[in-house]
């Protein structure tokens, strides 16, 4: 479903251009296909079909010089759009210095300076960046907290938050992307066979054939909206990546329990989104409607 349609593919754990996948390594697979499967050939169809997948396959280690090295290779790609629908397992995890400014040079001056539009994926630990220090479910995603981001967080096909979404006043979107309650998200899946010792043979990937129907979360929700601020470029290229971001918010579409901007804190940071869903829900048809104009 993505054939033909990958560039410059790394993977930094084999320092090597084949990003094949390990065994129960489905991940990216999926999340790539919600953001561009299709095309010409293609049986699944992503928000961007006819869009290219730089194909970015990182390790586990996420200390300054490997996460310097992923962005400054999207960087070197002229990526126009990095979807990271991953985050740290710590509950508290503060950016480095080093990090911080390795999405801040991406996300600015990446794309021939006019900027990379940097997704990420706002988690589904069922946390609050906002709580109080003492407070059980306190946290804090230093990827999402950047200024320079899109952070994204999960709704179900009823509209209502994904469970165990994170929330706080650094989402900036919400998108659809399945859940309890609701339908799940057809995407792709990592193709292929594997032959077992006593001769059988097992399909690779999550499912019984190469496409399945994602459970949805956070990482549906980030691939999705990176997919579709794939559209808005190919509609407006002379859109900087801050053009971008403000566009995915002045366009979003009001969610039915999202709290107005009068009643949200005045005293909170990022006051005026509200906490669960930030500025409501990704809107494709707006989105590139508004870039075109």
């Amino acid at each position: 479903d993505m054939a033909g349609r990958c560039v410059a593919s790394h993977d930094f754990t084999r320092r090597s251009a084949d990003v094949s996948t390990d065994w129960g390594d489905w991940h990216g697979a999926a999340c790539a296909g919600l953001a561009l499967a299709g095309g010409v050939s293609g049986r699944t169809i992503g928000a961007a079909p006819d869009a290219r997948l730089v194909a970015l396959r990182w390790g586990r280690d996420l200390s300054d010089r490997e996460v310097e090295a992923w962005f400054a290779h999207a960087g070197r790609c002229e990526a126009a759009i990095l979807s990271a629908a991953w985050g740290p397992a710590a509950r508290i995890y503060p950016l480095s210095t080093r990090k911080a400014e390795a999405i801040r040079r991406l996300a600015r001056e990446g794309r021939g300076g006019r900027g990379c539009v940097v997704v990420v994926s706002a988690g589904a630990q069922g946390w609050d960046f906002d709580a109080p220090e003492d407070a059980p479910d306190r946290a804090l995603n230093g990827f999402a907290a950047h200024p320079d981001v899109v952070a994204v967080t999960a709704t179900t096909s009823m509209d209502t938050l994904a469970e165990g979404a994170n929330r706080g006043a650094c989402i900036w979107l919400a998108a659809p992307a399945g859940g309890v309650g609701g339908w799940g998200v057809p995407t792709t899946d990592v193709s292929g066979f594997v032959t077992l010792p006593d001769g059988g043979v097992l399909h690779r990937g999550e499912g019984p054939g190469d496409r399945m129907v994602m459970p949805g979360g956070p990482s549906a929700a980030c691939a999705l909206t990176a997919g579709i601020c794939a559209l808005v470029l190919s509609a407006n290229p002379t859109l900087t990546a801050r053009d971008v971001r403000a566009l995915l918010a002045e366009t979003a579409r009001p969610l039915p329990d999202q709290r107005a901007p009068e009643e949200i804190a005045e005293g909170s940071a990022g006051a005026r989104r509200d906490p669960r869903y930030g500025h409501g829900c990704v809107d494709a048809y707006a989105a590139v409607l508004a870039a075109s104009q």
